[in-house]
């Protein structure tokens, strides 16, 4: 967008709700992630290069999932 400012994650937590993951089952606490399609990420089971972040923590809200995640540039 031309003018406009849109801010970029390098680093930083952020909780996420399950839709923010695809697939049938969100990823377990320690596991990676990478950039899915459609704007969601994907459970990584080992540290790719392509590793967006990590899952630090698990729980539920109103029994939803919801995930502490962590990005970092640096993994």
């Amino acid at each position: 967008i031309p003018g406009e400012v849109v801010p970029v994650v390098t680093k930083g937590i952020f909780t996420f709700t399950e839709k923010s993951f695809s697939g049938e089952a969100g990823p377990d606490v320690g596991d990676g992630f990478v950039a899915g399609a459609n704007g969601t990420f994907v459970a990584a089971e080992s540290r790719a290069a392509s590793q967006a972040g990590r899952v630090l923590a698990k729980g539920t809200h109103e029994s939803k999932p919801i995930y502490l995640v962590q990005f970092n540039a640096n993994l």
